[in-house]
This record gives C-alpha cells, structure tokens and sequence, in this order.
C-alpha cells in the first residue's frame, strides 16, 4: 500500500514538475526589448518612441546625396533596396540610438547598413518632434517575404528591455522597381503633418 502511495506521489510530483516549467520565463526573455506590435493603418506607440509607416520603396537601384558635390549618385543593390519610410517621434526622452531591422517571415533579419547618413538610422529624435524619412535596407530579392520593420530604442547600443516597435508592412510576394528609389534627407515634421504622395516617390 506504502510502495502504491510513493509511486503515486511521484508520478503527480513529475507532472507538477513539467506545468510548472511551461510558467519558467527563460534568463534571455527576460531581458528582452518589450516589443509594442502593430501595422501600416496607425502609429505604432511605444513607452519611449512612436513609428507610423508611411510608405515602402523597393528597387533593384539607390539615387542617394553625393556629399562632394551636391548632387546625387545612383547606387546598386545586390538584390533590392527596401526603403521603409516613416514618421518617428520621441515620447519621453532624445533619443540618439534606434536601430532598425527587417524580419522576414521565415525569421531572416536584415539590419540597416547604416551607409547612408540621410537614413532615419543616423538620425536624432527629440521629444515631441516627429521626424520623416527612410530606413534603408539591402535584401535578396527572392528572401523578401511578408517583412516587418523592427525598431529598438538602445541604450549605448544595449538593447535589453529596451521600447521595441514591430510593424507588418502589409507586402504579399512584392516586386521591385528597374527605377531607382531616391533617399530624401531626414526632416522635422509639423506635429499631425501628413506626407504626400509624391514626396519620396522613385524617380
């Protein structure tokens, strides 16, 4: 009777055992950034920043600013250049480290090349001011599958429990453009300022 009764109790202790594991919250997710999700129909708004996506470029070529000259020179991909534009404003604090990436479905990330000083990824946000402009992304063409832009408020490039946006840009199977897309330099907006149509269009 003694022997059934310890068998018992042991059985139910290794079942309480594996339920309580499922409530176990691992070392890395609990330094993860807090991740606020959303989609291009609204601003999505984290503790620290907030994005709303206004537009994405694809194109197989960059008309980007030459610094030389003040003209422009025309960049190739190898793939396509996926410009996610956006309207980032600061909420609590400036913010001088906000690095972006995009994940695919399939959970491959591509991070901004940080080559270009116009891109949103050089940019520093001051509370209250949205600024508008491009993150740039290089990309194989055959790997562009459902991205989401995925932003991080770092601190001295530590992301831990960082203000996360994650936003689904809505893109089913895209094809990119022959005609170079043209990265515009970061601006301020007037706060509610909506962006035009053809203000950042490919050339």
């Amino acid at each position: 009777m003694n022997r059934a009764l310890s068998i018992l109790t042991c059985a139910c202790l290794v079942v309480l055992i594996a339920v309580l594991q499922r409530f176990v919250v691992g070392k890395e997710d609990m330094v993860d950034p807090i991740t606020t999700a959303g989609d291009t129909d609204a601003a999505v708004t984290t503790d620290d920043f907030a994005v709303r996506v206004t537009e994405v470029d694809l194109a197989t070529s960059l008309e980007v600013p030459d610094d030389a000259d003040g003209g422009t020179h025309t960049v190739e991909a190898n793939g396509a250049w996926v410009l996610v534009w956006a309207d980032v404003t600061a909420t609590r604090e400036t913010i001088e480290n906000l690095p972006s990436e995009l994940r695919m479905r399939d959970g491959s990330v591509y991070v901004e090349r940080g080559w270009f000083r116009d891109s949103l990824d050089h940019q520093t946000f001051s509370p209250g001011l949205p600024v508008h402009g491009a993150f740039v992304f290089e990309v194989p063409t055959d790997r562009i599958e459902k991205p989401a832009l995925v932003v991080t408020h770092a601190f001295g490039y530590d992301s831990r429990l960082g203000a996360q946006a994650k936003v689904d840009l809505g893109l089913e199977n895209p094809e990119p453009t022959d005609r170079p897309a043209t990265l515009l330099p970061a601006e301020l907006r007037a706060d509610g300022a909506e962006t035009g149509e053809d203000d950042h269009a490919s050339t």
